[in-house]
């Protein structure tokens, strides 16, 4: 009787069939470890990226008390460009703060400027400011909301975002008003001329420490004759400007500019409008 025939068997299939087991337990702990590494990663981003977040945030809760400290303290009756627009830089811990001021009062507050100051406004012309004179949203609670006036367009509205507020008493800072300003103010081109000649000082730049200053808005036209070549035309135009009342010398509301570093690389980056007594706005960047 013949005995039934064994299946063939070598000790190479034996050792191929183990090596073949074992690649694919390892090519399956791969792709564990991999999609492993991606959650752990993923998951430690989240915690870098809150732990910066809430670092950056007491950051700048810290520049905003060091800027209103500074304002406590400065006892002058008068804000100029050479307070403003400096840097001020503060290391605290695993990060560092750098503010630089702006001051909110330098621009046209859209909700009391006259009709005919609206108007001279960059991007604006007298159908359009009539119409934001006569919105139902005036007062705006931010400049924003000059976007749903009648036919403001995005284009229009960044010509002019830059220029204009909603808070403070209306009148503006004859010290930090840029020329787009002071024209809306009403004064011509010969005017802003001889301001900023003055607030330049020596060094014909504005906002370093020679700057001339206007200390008090009764005394604009006194500081204005030392001027060489300052007339009686010139005193003329910008006394009919100075007489409507729109002039400070002084500001109370102001933006301060906020970048934040963790660790020595940059973080999120504020604004944040202020006065003493309260933040009137907070955005994050």
């Amino acid at each position: 009787m013949k005995q039934a025939r064994r299946p063939y068997s070598s000790p190479y299939l034996k050792r191929a069939s183990v090596l073949i087991t074992a690649l694919w337990i390892l090519a399956i702990f791969a792709v564990l470890a991999a999609g492993l590494y991606g959650i752990v990663s993923a998951q430690l981003s989240l915690t870098r990226y809150m732990e910066n977040r809430i670092i950056s945030q007491y950051l700048a809760k810290s520049g905003v008390i060091y800027a209103r400290y500074a304002r406590k303290k400065d006892t002058t009756k008068f804000d100029a460009l050479n307070k403003f627009r400096t840097k001020q830089e503060t290391e605290l811990g695993r990060g560092k703060f750098i503010y630089t001021i702006i001051d909110e009062e330098s621009k046209i507050n859209i909700n009391s400027a006259p009709f005919e100051v609206i108007q001279r406004l960059p991007g604006l012309d007298s159908d359009l400011a009539q119409k934001i004179m006569a919105s139902k949203l005036r007062p705006f609670a931010l400049k924003e909301e000059l976007l749903l006036v009648e036919d403001m367009t995005p284009e229009i509205y960044g010509q002019l975002k830059d220029f204009v507020t909603v808070y403070g008493e209306g009148r503006v800072n004859i010290n930090t008003a840029g020329r787009e300003v002071l024209k809306a103010l009403g004064f011509d081109d010969e005017s802003i001329r001889i301001i900023r000649q003055f607030r330049a000082g020596e060094d014909g730049k504005e906002g370093t420490e020679d700057d001339g200053v206007f200390t008090d808005s009764a005394k604009i036209i006194e500081d204005l004759r030392a001027l060489a070549g300052f007339s009686a035309a010139h005193e003329a135009k910008i006394l009919q400007v100075l007489s409507k009342g729109l002039i400070t010398v002084k500001s109370e509301n102001l933006n301060l500019e906020i970048e934040t570093e963790v660790l020595g690389r940059p973080a999120i980056k504020y604004t944040v409008l202020f006065n003493q007594e309260k933040i009137r706005e907070w955005h994050e960047y």
